[in-house]
């Protein structure tokens, strides 16, 4: 089970203390720099089930073997001789919940983001929960993210500085490449295009 929530909370605003704990999606958080503050948090749950089954007497509650159940198996009790079971099941759950927070910064001028940043639970790819922080502040460059497995190994811990991230990602110099070369294309197409409609006029309203 996944449950995943949304919204903003406002820290500062310009508008004056009467507005001081505006907790509305478009929230600023920043008076200055004009922030808003969007975040997410991701609670994942795993669960384990476990089932017992035992055998008493009818009659005094001894704890019996299995095979007592079996009426052809049965024989009298030891304490107090009745021939009577009882069958009884226990089950027992157990629930494990894992929590991660996500925020998101965006400039509320122009809409760009500045930073991101999450903390806590994250699932990993066979299944396993990994303990996750992450930075990335996109003005600065810094670039930091820590993750910890569950027995507590340490699998990643990085610090840099997000302008050296060229040419990898999106940013592969074949991708780039076919990026561009898409781009001429529909310029060439745009074009051509238009040299198609202005020929078409010039057919329909000729020069006297």
């Amino acid at each position: 089970m996944t449950t995943s929530c949304g919204g903003a909370r406002g820290i500062r605003d310009r508008r004056g203390p009467a507005h001081a704990q505006d907790r509305s999606p478009r929230a600023v958080v920043d008076a200055d720099q004009s922030r808003e503050a969007r975040y997410r948090c991701r609670v994942g749950t795993e669960s384990d089930s476990e089932q017992t089954t035992g055998v008493v007497c009818g009659g005094c509650g001894l704890q019996l073997p299995a095979s007592e159940n079996e009426p052809a198996l049965r024989r009298p009790c030891a304490t107090c001789g009745s021939m009577a079971r009882n069958l009884h099941r226990s089950t027992a759950d157990s629930l494990t919940l894992h929590g991660g927070l996500g925020i998101k910064l965006v400039r509320g001028a122009t809409g760009k983001v500045a930073q991101e940043q999450f903390v806590g639970a994250s699932p990993s790819e066979d299944g396993s929960i990994a303990e996750v922080t992450m930075l990335r502040d996109y003005e600065t460059g810094a670039d930091v993210k820590r993750v910890v497995l569950e027995d507590g190994t340490l699998e990643r811990d990085v610090r840099g500085d997000l302008r050296d991230h060229t040419g990898r990602g999106s940013d592969r110099p074949d991708l780039r490449l076919a990026r561009e070369s898409k781009r001429r294309q529909g310029v060439e197409e745009r074009a051509l295009r238009k040299a198609e409609r202005d020929a078409k006029w010039r057919e329909m309203h000729p020069e006297p």
